[in-house]
């Protein structure tokens, strides 16, 4: 058993004025790391993302207030102000979970192919602690399952200050990560990164019935594309249409030149993508069943156009496969199975893997069922669901329907909550202690609040956590 006590302050971080490289409009001795009192510890937003439905906790900004990166990105965004980091930030992790907000960081690539620049990426993530504006935790509920989020369609959100010079502008990239941007002045079309994050986010006003968008700028002179929140953005209000880095590789939803022709090719009503293409010239479809993320997948042609294409091949495919209140191990809507296909040379043949989920069902009990609905309880990858379904020689799914004392030793992770949704107890890759695993090593973690401490807005240098 190992205790962990991990202490989180915010002290007062000195800033030298750095050169901003490949931003528009930004001086060479502007300042990178900037601070904002009034969102440095509050989530001010009040509402969740638009189609994702997440609400991250303020703890989980994608970076450090000294820059340093705390969450990445599956997308080109090089968002953290300090590169370098410290070697002391590694300390607020044990693997995947987070030990300052008592969460497990999932952040799962399905599907990336290599193209030029970058790839476009088919990932997950997962946030079990999110609370909404009134402080009451609840479980978001998007396509991709609830508590997950899909990583290729990050979403941005405007928070409308008390006045303009006060508009913060988030940036959402995973359920539980974020970075925020606030608007330079009251006549500003500009925000500037803030609280440990670089870059610029540009505000431009849609011609005639042309969406208004916002351009993410980053270091190193990636270019995300966001629709604004006008009427002519419609059912793509805050969602990315298109990235380019600065060798001028490009990515884009449903069209790269026209964000009406966009929004009306590559969403569905709901605002989610349903055609996207990386700088490969690769289609990635999207297929939606009763609401949920079913299918994404990527192909290629060998010539015409995407609107009259030959020669369309396959190139690789991701399935999900969501429980439904019949089933066990999950509660409706929770991301049960998640199968990954990639054709090999040989005409017809392909390789897959398979990686599953089981979830707490039923009310919270500390001993008997140690974690709230649609809270991770076992996760069982690739190697582990390989091993355990092949027991019987037959590929049959059989870690879904196994009894948990025969699947405990072939998982890759098993987790305990406290009240407040923390992990409390894990253990990791068959540690279990049960027939076929690798022996105990189970981590139990408390979790504390100093008593005197008094915040107030902006730093405060007592310890909190």
């Amino acid at each position: 058993m190992a205790r962990y006590i991990v202490s989180s302050s915010v002290a007062h971080v000195l800033v030298c004025a750095l050169a901003v490289v490949g931003l528009e409009r930004g001086a060479a001795a502007d300042q990178i790391l900037e601070n904002y009192s009034d969102s440095l510890t509050t989530y001010l937003h009040t509402s969740k993302s638009n189609e994702q439905d997440v609400r991250p906790l303020v703890d989980q900004r994608g970076v450090h207030i000294d820059g340093a990166l705390r969450h990445g990105s599956s997308l080109p965004m090089m968002l953290a102000g300090n590169p370098f980091g410290e070697g002391w930030d590694s300390n607020n992790r044990l693997s995947s979970i987070r030990l300052d907000t008592g969460t497990f960081a999932i952040h799962d690539v399905d599907l990336a192919l290599p193209a030029p620049g970058f790839s476009w990426v088919i990932g997950r993530s997962h946030n079990s602690r999110q609370k909404d504006s009134g402080g009451s935790y609840f479980s978001s509920n998007g396509f991709q399952g609830k508590n997950w989020f899909q990583l290729s369609q990050p979403e941005i959100l405007l928070f409308d200050g008390a006045t303009d010079d006060k508009d913060v502008l988030y940036l959402i990239y995973g359920a539980d990560r974020f970075i925020e941007f606030k608007r330079h002045n009251s006549s500003s079309n500009q925000f500037k990164s803030k609280n440990g994050a670089a870059g610029i986010m540009d505000f431009a006003t849609g011609a005639g019935s042309e969406p208004d968008t916002y351009t993410y700028t980053d270091q190193h002179g990636n270019k995300l594309v966001f629709f604004g929140f006008d009427n002519d953005s419609g059912v793509a209000k805050g969602q990315i249409w298109k990235i380019t880095d600065p060798a001028g590789n490009a990515a884009f939803v449903g069209n790269a030149a026209t964000g009406s022709t966009a929004i009306t090719n590559g969403f569905n009503g709901s605002g989610w993508i349903i055609k996207a293409y990386d700088s490969a010239e690769r289609r990635f479809t999207y297929t939606y069943t009763s609401g949920r993320l079913t299918e994404v997948k990527a192909e290629t042609k060998t010539s015409g156009t995407w609107d009259s294409p030959s020669g369309v091949v396959e190139r690789g495919k991701v399935e999900y496969t969501y429980y439904i209140n019949a089933d066990s191990h999950g509660e409706d809507g929770d991301l049960k199975l998640v199968k990954i296909t990639t054709p090999l040379t040989d005409s017809g043949v392909s390789f897959f893997r398979k990686k599953a989920y089981w979830y707490y069902e039923g009310a919270y009990d500390a001993t008997n069922n140690p974690g709230y609905t649609n809270q991770i309880q076992y996760v069982i990858d690739f190697e582990g669901f390989r091993k355990l379904d092949r027991l019987d020689s037959t590929d049959d799914d059989d870690p879904l329907s196994a009894s948990e004392s025969d699947m405990k030793a072939y998982a890759a992770a098993f987790f305990k909550y406290n009240t407040d949704r923390q992990i409390k107890s894990a253990w990791a890759n068959g540690a279990c202690g049960c027939a076929g695993g690798s022996g105990t090593g189970t981590h139990n973690f408390e979790y504390e609040n100093n008593g005197g401490f008094s915040g107030t807005s902006g730093y405060d240098t007592a310890w909190k956590s």
